[in-house]
C-alpha cells in the first residue's frame, strides 16, 4: 500500500505534458456536461401523470445483441421505433414480446423527453412495470452523475496543472 501511495504522489505532483493538461481540461468539461446535465435531462425521474400515454398497433420486436441486449419495438401507426431500457431487458420479456402477434394494440407509457418505454401493457397484462422501469432508470442517472463528477474532477486536475505551470 505504501508503494502505491508513493507512486501516486510522484505521479500527481510531478509535471505533465501541456497537451495532456489541455486534454484533461477540455474532455473533462465536455464529458462532465454530457454525463451530468445531458443524462439527467433525457432520463430524469418522472411521475406517472407527467409521462406520455398512448396506444399503438404492435408490428414487431427487434433484438440487437451488443455489449448489452438492446430491444426496439416497432409499431404500425408510430413512425419511430421505441426503446425498452436495457436495464429492464430480460430473456422472458424478449420471449413475451416475440410471442405477441402483429396487429395487437398495446398500451404504452413513454418518458416525455427520451420516448423510452416506461410501461408496456397487453390487454391488462403488464409486461413492463412503470415503477420498476423508473427505479432502474433513476439508478442509471445516478451512476452517470458519478461518472460526470469524475470527468469534472479530471478537468479540475488539468486546470490546476495549467494554473500552477506544472506542465512541460
Amino acid at each position: 500500500m505504501q508503494k502505491l501511495k508513493r507512486w501516486l504522489h510522484a505521479e500527481l505532483t510531478g509535471k505533465i505534458p501541456k497537451v495532456t493538461a489541455y486534454f484533461l481540461l477540455i474532455a473533462g468539461v465536455v464529458l462532465g456536461i454530457v454525463f451530468t446535465v445531458g443524462e439527467y435531462y433525457w432520463h430524469q425521474p418522472v411521475e406517472r401523470a407527467d409521462a406520455r400515454e398512448l396506444q399503438a398497433v404492435y408490428d414487431r420486436c427487434e433484438v440487437h445483441y451488443r455489449r448489452s441486449t438492446h430491444v426496439l419495438l416497432r409499431f404500425a401507426d408510430y413512425e419511430a421505433p421505441l426503446d425498452v431500457p436495457t436495464e429492464c431487458v430480460t430473456q422472458p420479456l424478449i420471449e413475451e414480446l416475440r410471442s405477441i402477434p402483429g396487429g395487437t394494440v398495446l398500451d404504452l407509457t413513454l418518458h416525455p423527453r427520451s420516448h423510452v418505454i416506461l410501461e408496456l401493457r397487453d390487454h391488462g397484462r403488464t409486461l413492463l412495470s412503470f415503477e420498476e422501469t423508473s427505479a432502474r432508470l433513476n439508478a442509471r442517472v445516478h451512476s452517470f452523475l458519478w461518472l460526470g463528477l469524475f470527468a469534472f474532477l479530471c478537468a479540475a486536475f488539468g486546470a490546476r496543472k495549467l494554473w500552477k505551470k506544472e506542465v512541460f
